[in-house]
């Protein structure tokens, strides 16, 4: 599976993944410990890194699924995994 590239407007990142309808996905966001993040896509709400982590896990409905992650921050990775 390969993911396409990030996408940064304004303060936001726009993450888009190639995804298999049904299959099950953890996604690591790898980011600035110090401040919550709104998120939405995937997800959505406001989440809080573990050290320095944001993990979610969703399950595909398409053949391609986007994150939005509001503010500026310092992204350092992202790594999607199919567990299913």
């Amino acid at each position: 599976m390969q993911s396409t590239p990030f996408t940064y407007v304004v303060g936001n990142l726009f993450f888009t993944f190639e995804t298999v309808p049904g299959k099950t996905y953890m996604l690591d966001l790898f980011v600035s410990p110090e401040k919550d993040y709104g998120v939405g896509g995937l997800f959505n709400g406001v989440v809080r890194p573990q050290n320095g982590h944001i993990l979610v896990g969703f399950t595909a409905n398409a053949s391609f699924s986007q994150l939005q992650v509001e503010r500026q921050f310092f992204f350092y990775r992202c790594e999607l995994t199919q567990v299913n």
